[in-house]
């Protein structure tokens, strides 16, 4: 979820540390542009949930973003620099994240 910094997304305990989960769900569409020579464009859609019991599997209380990134391609695979925003944050939620990251995202 590139709208949420590493491990803001998930269930806290009361002091508003990461717990993590069972399971998850995650949704990803993104298409990438021609930029300039192998550097290219890329406009994203997230969106996906953390819950801390497997058997509450399912679409509630999930997170979405939106954004934009760039991608530079190395014979390793890609360089990617992504910034998400969230559309809708609740109390607490920064309203987006900046990613980085090397390879493909799926």
């Amino acid at each position: 979820m590139r709208s949420f910094s590493e491990h803001s997304l998930g269930p806290e305990d009361k002091s508003g540390c990461p717990l993590g989960g069972e399971t998850f769900t995650v949704f990803n569409a993104e298409y990438t542009f021609p930029f300039v020579g192998d550097l290219q464009g890329a406009v994203f859609l997230d969106a996906g949930n953390l819950l801390s019991d497997a058997r509450d599997f399912g679409l509630e209380d999930m997170g979405c973003g939106v954004g934009a990134g760039m991608r530079y391609n190395l014979p390793i695979g890609a360089l990617r620099l992504d910034f998400g925003l969230n559309p809708a944050p609740r109390s607490g939620e920064a309203i987006g994240a900046l990613h980085f990251a090397i390879g493909v995202a799926f």
